[in-house]
């Protein structure tokens, strides 16, 4: 339930490698469940909810704005066998680094889905905050970058310094 509560929707496969169990035993713990879940498509695929998250499901709305996600944030993370929902199949690559588990890398996110990748080099007194965006970004989502990148250095207590070069 609480893998569901924050993760879900989730199909047996999610929740098998979330456990660390196999697929079979996963399906067989959401069986014991079902009087609590609801089957959901995402993305052509059968998942799981709960059904308590079902209102609150059915009225999501993207988020507007832009965000600096680090490396291993889990929205990244989790949504690694959905992926789509986030990032474009042509961007994964420079995302997602296949290791031992899931690897992603600190992502730019405008308006809900990674639109470039970016990296933070600390000097003295100052954050300088490159950003990679793999297609030009919109004058919004440029200034929401800058006020982001401002957050960033104020956290670091540094001046940030954003630089931006088309991937």
């Amino acid at each position: 339930r609480r893998f569901l509560a924050v993760y879900g929707p989730a199909s047996r496969a999610e929740v098998a490698r979330w456990w660390g169990v196999r697929v079979p035993e996963a399906g067989r713990v959401l069986k014991l469940m079902e009087q609590d879940l609801a089957e959901v498509e995402c993305g052509g695929s059968k998942r799981w909810v709960l059904k308590s998250d079902l209102p609150s499901l059915r009225s999501a709305r993207v988020v507007e704005g832009v965000r600096l996600l680090p490396s291993f944030d889990q929205l990244l993370v989790m949504s690694a066998p959905h992926s789509e929902a986030i990032v474009d199949d042509a961007f994964k690559e420079r995302i997602y680094r296949a290791r031992i588990a899931v690897w992603s890398l600190p992502s730019v996110l405008v308006n809900g889905r990674v639109r470039a990748a970016w990296k933070l080099q600390r000097k003295p007194g100052r954050a300088v905050i490159q950003v990679q965006p793999f297609k030009p970004l919109t004058r919004r989502a440029r200034s929401g970058l800058e006020e982001e990148a401002t957050r960033v250095g104020a956290l670091l207590d540094a001046e940030a310094q954003l630089e931006v070069h088309l991937a």
